[in-house]
């Protein structure tokens, strides 16, 4: 009985508008509060969930991406992408999506790749006669990457949510990652041809030279840090304290870029960011202790088990399920508050573990792209200063292709299982 009046009460409370934190602390509250249960135990469940040693990962790379942001990596690599892309038709487009595919590499997190690369991409995009509103959909459509490419803050929670190894949820999510850029990618040169974008230049393999050459050491990041988990050098959480080492030295030290000022306002960026995330993965370990305590992934597993369907109609059912949740949660809350539930309905549709948490986490992440919640496209039609459903309009076919992605990643198992069984954690 209490566990049923608790869902009714984590409904009802996000059905109102009430922020999702708020909405996992009133309805583990009034759990402890209906079973008898001391409620001083809400505070120890959420302190419990914070102990996890890789959470330690979550602001170290928060920091690297803030200060990459505040030094010249993001001008280097924007120069390298338009040098390799921007003599395409539709090249801004173009770069606007590899610098995202790049920087995925080390900001994880959606938000923060559509604010930082819209607030540079959308005006640039607008000067070149782009629509406010297509600049803005291609920019949010790109954002969908960073959760999705490790190391991806995520992939580091679900794998502590699941305890799965968060190395092979890294490599899981490198294909699947690299499989949007390239859909992304595809349909903005179909609508580049189709509506005569423009050309930023014929290509030059100087310029790329010089381009590749400056930006070598910006490069080097991502692929130290995938690299260097991938092959047992350092853990994640090493990885992370790695990765702020390595742009602080390449920023003061090797280029000088960055200085007190900008370390300042870095730290205070990632407090802000790193707080609302830790205090949703405190909270959502108290709401997985009560979902474990109900046997609430066992039921659901019993009753989907007892319609004996097709495991790829559970999949379709589920895909369409996890993209409506989407539309009203944002993707990381929904994470943390789906997982435990779903994660028993993989067995039943034949996927692995690894690969049923790349599907969840990508099903969720193409929530940032549709209302009304769609926080990527309110922060990018925002920059643009655009009405946000003429931006949801212009995402429509980025969202389509996506989901073709999230489909492949369901039925075809290499794609997130190759790279792992390889070895790695």
């Amino acid at each position: 009985m209490p566990g049923i009046f608790v869902a009714a009460v984590f409904l009802a409370t996000l059905m109102i508008g009430v922020p999702v934190a708020y909405v996992i602390g009133i309805t583990v509250w009034v759990y402890l509060t209906q079973s008898g249960i001391p409620q001083s135990l809400l505070a120890v469940r959420m302190s419990g969930g914070l102990t996890s040693f890789p959470l330690v990962a979550v602001p170290l790379f928060i920091f690297a991406a803030n200060l990459m942001m505040e030094g010249g990596s993001s001008r280097r690599l924007i120069d390298l992408c338009m040098a390799a892309a921007g003599w395409i038709r539709g090249g801004l487009a173009q770069v606007n999506v590899l610098i995202s595919v790049l920087f995925a590499g080390v900001s994880g997190a959606a938000l923060s790749d559509a604010a930082s690369m819209g607030t540079w991409l959308i005006p640039a995009m607008k000067e070149r006669r782009y629509s406010p509103a297509y600049s803005a959909a291609v920019t949010a459509a790109s954002s969908t990457f960073s959760p999705v490419i490790p190391p991806s803050i995520s992939i580091i929670v679900a794998g502590i949510i699941a305890e799965e190894s968060i190395v092979k949820l890294f490599m899981a999510g490198i294909m699947p990652g690299l499989a949007m850029g390239v859909a992304v990618m595809g349909v903005s040169y179909f609508l580049a041809v189709r509506h005569n974008h423009p050309i930023e230049g014929r290509f030059n393999w100087g310029n790329l030279w010089r381009s590749l050459r400056a930006g070598t050491l910006d490069l080097v990041l991502p692929i130290l840090i995938v690299g260097g988990i991938r092959f047992g050098w350092f853990t994640p959480t090493e990885g992370s304290a790695i990765a702020v080492a390595y742009v602080l030295l390449l920023g003061c030290v090797i280029n000088r870029e960055i200085t007190l000022k900008y370390i300042a306002r870095a730290a205070v960026s990632t407090v802000t960011i790193s707080g609302s995330v830790l205090v949703m993965v405190g909270l959502a370990s108290s709401l997985g202790w009560v979902i474990t305590l109900e046997r609430i992934p066992e039921w659901v597993a019993s009753l989907i088990g007892q319609l004996d369907a097709p495991g790829w109609v559970l999949m379709l059912a589920l895909a369409a399920g996890l993209l409506a949740i989407g539309t009203v949660m944002d993707g990381f809350s929904a994470l943390i508050v789906f997982l435990p539930v779903l994660l028993p309905l993989g067995s039943l549709m034949g996927m692995e573990p690894i690969q049923m948490i790349t599907f969840v986490n990508l099903a969720l992440v193409l929530g940032v792209l549709t209302p009304p919640v769609g926080v990527c496209l309110f922060i990018t039609s925002s920059i643009a200063g655009v009405d946000i459903l003429k931006v949801a309009r212009a995402a429509v076919p980025f969202v389509l292709v996506l989901t073709v992605v999230l489909l492949i990643v369901g039925f075809y198992q290499p794609m997130t299982m190759w790279l792992p069984s390889l070895g790695g954690g």
